[in-house]
């Protein structure tokens, strides 16, 4: 079967082919070339090769719990606060004076010297102010006993009410149990002389 496009190449050559010596050859041979079959048509591309899959992630070590905190010990609850002393050392309350202060009053009686030194801190849950005193040949100390304003931790002084109990029979002491606060008078060998001296120092 001629193909279409070239059936009438063919024909035209083989004519005029044969109207020249030896046409008969060339013409055939034309005819030949100019017949056949359509070229096969070209073959579809290869399909690209599917994808790999991508690889499966690594399993992560799962962190291990979080261990159960343990709990906060527990507060030591704060000691009620005492009431103050209705007992007065000048104008001031016993739980309140200073150190300052109360040699001030000791001065008036003629206790105290100008100068006077006052010892004394916080252990523990109580607080001490102490100085010496003299009067003329007599001479001794006042201590003075109470709550804390600002408690230190550790060990604790003895609580005003033991004191009293190791210093009444060397003096005079003054003890309010209600408000914690304890004052000691210690006139060296002559106790009578203290308790005079306590009994004009506190207005109770």
């Amino acid at each position: 079967m001629i193909h279409p496009r070239l059936s009438w190449v063919g024909v035209f050559v083989y004519d005029m082919c044969m109207k020249t010596s030896g046409g008969v050859f060339l013409g055939l041979l034309l005819l030949t070339f100019g017949c056949g079959s359509p070229p096969p048509p070209a073959s579809p591309a290869p399909a690209p090769a599917p994808a790999s899959p991508p690889p499966a992630p690594e399993p992560k070590e799962e962190p291990p719990p979080p261990e159960d905190p343990e709990p906060p010990p527990e507060a030591t609850p704060a000691a009620p606060e005492k009431p103050k002393s209705t007992a007065m050392i000048g104008e001031t309350s016993i739980s309140d004076i200073d150190g300052q202060a109360l040699v001030a009053e000791v001065q008036k009686l003629k206790w105290a010297p100008e100068k006077v030194e006052v010892m004394g801190g916080s252990v523990g849950k109580y607080e001490n102010l102490r100085f010496g005193i003299h009067n003329g040949t007599l001479g001794g100390h006042i201590e003075l006993i109470r709550p804390a304003k600002e408690p230190s931790g550790g060990a604790s002084m003895m609580s005003p009410k033991d004191q009293k109990a190791m210093h009444e029979n060397q003096g005079a002491v003054f003890l309010d149990e209600t408000a914690d606060v304890l004052v000691i008078v210690i006139v060296d060998g002559k106790p009578a002389e203290a308790k005079k001296l306590l009994d004009k120092l506190i207005k109770k």
